[in-house]
Order: C-alpha cells, then structure tokens, then sequence
C-alpha cells in the first residue's frame, strides 16, 4: 500500500481554549441542552385544559367489557338523562363498580368521540364513589356533549352520578 506524501504530515494540535472546533463561531448554531432551554418557546410545555391523570386507572375489572353486558344493562336497568348524556345502570353483585361508554358517530368525527370518552372516564375516576359499590352504568353520550366544553361536561355528569347514587343504593 502506497503512503501518500500528505499524510505523515498531519498535525494532533489540540485547541488551546478547549472549545469544540467543529463550530466555527462561538454564538454558531451549537447542539447542547443549555442553548433549547434558553429559547422561550423551546421545550416541553403544560397543555392548558388537559386533564391530568388521578393516578388511578381504569382496570379491566373496572369496565364493561362484552356486548350482552351492555344489552342486558340497556334491557333491564334503570336510566337517567339530561341534556347530554343518558345513563343506563344496575346494581351488579360484584364489590365495584364498572363503566361503559357508548359514542356513536351521530356524535362526530373521531376526535370528538374520543375528548367524549376521555372526559367521561377523567370524571368517573375521580368520582366513582358517589355512584357507591357495586353498579353497572352505561354511559350514552348525545349529539350536544360533542360542543360541550369539559367543564359542561362534567356538570352533567356529576348530576347524573348523584340521581345514581341514590336510585342503586
């Protein structure tokens, strides 16, 4: 193998300042976490009007999972509504309390029909124990839940859970 003559030449200098020589100027564009964080704007932010998680998810225990549960829970339990939702329910003879959530597509696209059942299932964590032990409920939504705006939402939801607690127990 040939050597050429250029190469016994090169220098192993080092930069004295012991800057990273890679960038040319010393306010360059440079990848570093210090420079992202320093720009407003940059970063992870807070969503304004999420909700935040309670910690406690719904298991699969906490559901309404097969069909005929919901089709027995539509034929032989009790119903309460307002102007966004109806609430089928029933007292079960298991020791918690299970959801279902019913949004067709009369509702909206999938988008709203997802925020629905998010919603839905944020308020039904933080509140399952005005409902008590030991129910089914169905939740149905209606076409005006899709405009309505989280704080709506949980009004009516709320009002229903109350009507519950005091028909199941």
């Amino acid at each position: 193998m040939k050597r050429w003559k250029n190469e016994t030449d090169i220098s192993a200098q080092q930069n004295k300042k012991g800057q990273n020589t890679r960038f040319f100027k010393k306010d360059g564009h440079q990848t570093g976490q210090e420079d992202h964080k320093s720009e407003k704007g940059q970063g992870p932010q807070a969503a304004v009007g999420l909700i935040l998680p309670s910690g406690r998810g719904l298991r699969k225990r906490d559901r309404l999972l097969k069909r005929f549960e919901f089709l027995c829970l539509s034929r032989q339990g009790k119903s309460v509504g307002n102007r966004y939702f109806v609430v089928a329910f029933q007292n079960n003879k298991l020791a918690h309390t299970r959801l279902g959530i019913t949004v067709t597509k009369k509702i909206g696209n999938a988008v709203a029909r997802n925020r629905i059942k998010r919603l839905v299932r944020e308020y039904f964590r933080q509140n399952r124990n005005l409902l008590g032990t030991g129910v089914d409920i169905n939740v149905i939504a209606k076409r005006a839940s899709a405009d309505a705006s989280a704080r709506e939402v949980f009004t009516a939801l709320q009002q229903l859970f109350r009507k519950i607690g005091g028909y199941a127990n």
